[in-house]
């Protein structure tokens, strides 16, 4: 038996598509506490990944200064600071991201419509560099990727996914605000994401580890690393559809609203 399973791309899993799932993950990301994974109960748990990315480029040398910017461009939720899900919560895994709103200015432009949006995210994302996403279960050999699927010749390429336009809400105490490139300030606003990103459920019980990368264009760079403790537990709802134990105490029939039946040829 698999210890997870890859949610297509293509599918809607518990009533959202891809892109919605996306354009809620960019929401908790702006929220005031992101790295609360938990949200309505038994849904979903939201990696950020690495938003404070570093754009220094590294690759010229090794000196201390260099090594800081490495070390700034990675992120780590492990050990001590694992997350901890039961095994009917899903996790959402954004790889590498472009994010933009309405307003913003890339390459020289000022983005104000849709389309502006769409062009710049796509390129933002599909002219970048490597990405790579994998994992590893506890006291297995080596890490895998986390998209396994070779029969299907499927890798992270086929889970690039843009949105549509949607509202997103900067709250004030905002942990994004600062992160980005340009300044941004508590409101309301109009964004679009595009990028690699990759839902997971159905995990078997046991310890993960969960790794990904990608370069973007010019110098961006972003590293995670997460530890996933999933314990044997699902959400199950009390079904007594077949009655509870005769005499128990405090016990009503949930059905007793239901009228007595009298088979005396009424039906006729």
């Amino acid at each position: 038996m698999a210890d997870y399973n890859v949610v297509d791309p293509k599918s809607v899993f518990r009533g959202l598509t891809y892109g919605q799932w996306v354009a809620v993950w960019y929401n908790n990301l702006l929220s005031v506490e992101p790295d609360v994974v938990y949200r309505g109960g038994n849904g979903m748990a939201f990696l950020r990944g690495n938003v404070q990315y570093q754009t220094t480029d590294y690759q010229k040398g090794m000196d201390a200064k260099q090594e800081d910017a490495k070390q700034e461009a990675f992120y780590s939720s492990i050990k001590e600071r694992r997350i901890r899900i039961h095994q009917d919560m899903a996790v959402f895994v954004p790889v590498i991201t472009s994010q933009f709103l309405i307003g913003d200015e890339y390459q020289g432009v000022v983005l104000n419509d849709e389309l502006a949006l769409r062009a710049a995210a796509r390129r933002d994302t599909v002219n970048g560099g490597q990405i790579a996403a994998r994992i590893k279960k506890y006291n297995s050999d080596t890490m895998t990727p986390l998209v396994r699927d070779r029969d299907r010749d499927r890798d992270l390429n086929d889970f690039y996914i843009e949105t549509p336009l949607f509202p997103v809400t900067v709250p004030k105490g905002s942990t994004y605000i600062g992160t980005r490139g340009t300044t941004i300030a508590p409101g309301v606003y109009q964004a679009l994401v595009a990028g690699i990103f990759v839902i997971l459920d159905n995990f078997q019980k046991g310890l993960y580890r969960i790794a990904f990368s990608g370069r973007g264009v010019g110098n961006y760079l972003t590293k995670s690393e997460y530890d996933l403790r999933v314990y044997e537990d699902r959400a199950r709802l009390d079904d007594v559809s077949g009655g509870a134990v005769p005499g128990e105490i405090g016990y009503v029939d949930p059905l007793d609203f239901v009228g007595k039946w009298k088979d005396k040829g009424s039906e006729k």
